[in-house]
């Protein structure tokens, strides 16, 4: 069932672990407002047409901007702040859809024109965008809470928690992401509302896609890269790692995330039917995946100003 009021959820609030890359990414002698490092977060292809929704960075606190490339243009999408970022992009017709998550809350533009979605309230976030039958589903968190907002009404999928993915399949709505506190959250998968916990270990769902009658979810078990298939843990790596995309191409399915090499250092990783490989273009992740025209679109944190690569599925 939907449960529709925030009172219920007070003011708990989680408290994510933040991963303070400014102190790494200060660099001698940068000009004020020149961005030396950006990370595409959400890919979207319309025809010839390539959307990237991600963020970027002058290498010092306070310098987070969202941004919107399109075809290679950098567009900004909301003001600079810490942390403040691009998170999702959906283009239906001739409208483009963001979702953004700022030091003000949570954000949706539409062509270029903004909507809070938690109103004077800065603790929400949103990290995801989708479109079906003119209808806007945007998953995220609010007071703590795993929320949808339909059409700007939040809809709110329990007391804690968040929603990191919003999708619709055969009429129904699809959210992943995990309830509980960040830290030791249980990797969830929602449909209509309807909890499915996908582990009772701690974790978090992140992507979900599908292809035929499967359902295929990207996320993390236990510290370790983890792929359900519907909802049955088929891959929880041993190492420390994290899957935050998926995509699927007939009998290959392919994770997009981060690990560490042997120095302890971040790196991105691709994992194609559970083997993994370094992506060096990237530099220390893979936010999303997608395939379009035997072409694997690889998005992620780079020092390059247009964050994504692409490969041949037959290459891989």
């Amino acid at each position: 069932m939907w449960l529709v009021t925030t009172t219920e959820i007070g003011s708990r609030m989680k408290i994510k672990s933040l991963v303070l890359l400014n102190a790494l990414l200060v660099l001698a002698g940068c000009s004020s407002n020149r961005l030396h490092y950006f990370s595409g977060h959400s890919v979207f292809i319309n025809g010839n047409d390539v959307y990237i929704a991600g963020s970027g960075c002058e290498g010092t606190s306070m310098t987070d901007r969202p941004l919107l490339w399109v075809n290679g243009e950098q567009r900004t999408v909301g003001e600079i702040g810490n942390f403040n970022k691009a998170n999702s992009v959906f283009v239906s017709g001739n409208d483009i859809y963001v979702a953004t998550t700022t030091e003000n809350g949570a954000f949706l533009w539409k062509n270029g024109i903004s909507k809070s979605l938690s109103g004077s309230d800065n603790f929400g976030e949103a990290n995801s965008v989708c479109i079906h039958n003119g209808v806007v589903y945007v998953g995220g968190q609010y007071q703590g809470a795993p929320v949808i907002w339909i059409d700007g009404k939040c809809e709110i999928l329990g007391y804690s928690g968040c929603v990191n993915k919003v999708a619709i399949h055969n009429g129904n709505i699809y959210a992943v992401g995990y309830a509980g506190e960040y830290s030791s959250g249980t990797p969830c998968l929602w449909i209509n509302g309807e909890k499915i916990e996908l582990s009772v270990l701690s974790g978090h769902a992140n992507d979900i896609t599908f292809h035929g009658k499967d359902v295929y979810i990207a996320g993390e078990c236990q510290r370790g890269a983890a792929l359900w298939k519907n909802n049955q843990l088929v891959m929880c790596e041993g190492q420390k790692s994290c899957a935050y995309a998926v995509a699927v191409d007939g009998e290959d399915v392919y994770l997009g995330g981060n690990g560490f090499d042997a120095s302890l250092r971040p790196i991105a990783l691709l994992w194609k039917n559970g083997d993994s490989r370094r992506i060096l273009e990237m530099r220390d992740e893979i936010y999303s995946l997608q395939i379009y025209d035997d072409k694997l679109y690889i998005v992620g944190s780079s020092k390059d100003e247009l964050p994504f690569i692409t490969r041949t599925l037959s290459s891989l």
